[in-house]
């Protein structure tokens, strides 16, 4: 199995790093060796997490283009076996000159004939964020509909993601999508302990077993941990189901 995740998206600040940081993690729990590769420019974010076996690429040149030297590092190591799951972190800056870089070069084309399935994840938020990442999936849908299998999930933290919106833009893209998966907004003792967890840059098995948590903290960790890889477990068994299907 080789796998690879790239989270993207045209807004800042709606979890999309978080997201990444799910993705290891579940992919750690399943003994996959995950490698994570983060690519925003102005937030360390994912390389923050000392659990997380993380490396920092900056992809971009003076000029915010791609830097088709390191894009091209990037693609090499991908075509490899060393690596077989690997995460991309990237960061507003990064969605335009990237989306367009890659589609022009087919790379996900090109990993996808060297053995490495490849996954869009794009989060959408609710609230004042709802309109800017919907357009932003509206881009991602046209840009890499059939290039990669697309992943979307659905941020609660800023209000309740407008349905009827979202549906909408599936409807014009006519792109399948694996998904939504749900970044809920859980009631207060447990957002606190969530909160408590990030800030300290700890994975879900580091807080479960750490002394600075209490039994109730870590009973309520368990209970989004479970929830969040059961998610995640779901949405790569229809992936997998889906290209069994095509073959």
């Amino acid at each position: 199995m080789k796998e690879f995740h790239c989270i993207v998206g045209n807004k800042g600040g709606v979890g999309k790093s978080l997201v990444a940081s799910l993705v290891m993690q579940y992919a750690e729990d399943q003994g996959w060796g995950p490698f994570g590769i983060e690519c925003d420019q102005s937030n360390r974010t994912l390389s923050r997490y000392e659990r997380l076996r993380t490396q920092r690429l900056e992809l971009l040149d003076r000029e915010q283009q791609i830097d088709r030297r390191r894009f091209d590092a990037l693609i090499e190591m991908l075509v490899q076996d060393n690596e077989p799951f690997v995460v991309m972190d990237n960061g507003q800056a990064s969605f335009a000159p990237l989306t367009r870089y890659m589609v022009e070069c087919h790379a996900f084309d090109i990993l996808r004939q060297r053995g490495r399935e490849c996954f869009v994840h794009t989060v959408i938020a609710g609230g004042q964020l709802g309109s800017s990442t919907l357009r932003g999936l509206g881009d991602t849908l046209a840009a890499f509909g059939g290039d990669a299998k697309l992943a979307v999930w659905h941020n609660e933290h800023f209000g309740p993601v407008d349905q009827a919106a979202y549906d909408e833009v599936l409807k014009r893209a006519q792109v399948p999508v694996l998904g939504p998966l749900e970044i809920h907004r859980w009631s207060k003792p447990f957002e606190d302990d969530v909160q408590d967890m990030l800030g300290k840059f700890l994975t879900f098995e580091e807080a479960l077993a750490s002394a600075e948590f209490g039994l109730m903290n870590r009973q309520r960790l368990q209970l989004v941990r479970d929830r969040v890889f059961g998610a995640l477990q779901q949405l790569l068994r229809s992936a997998f189901e889906e290209a069994v299907d095509a073959d």
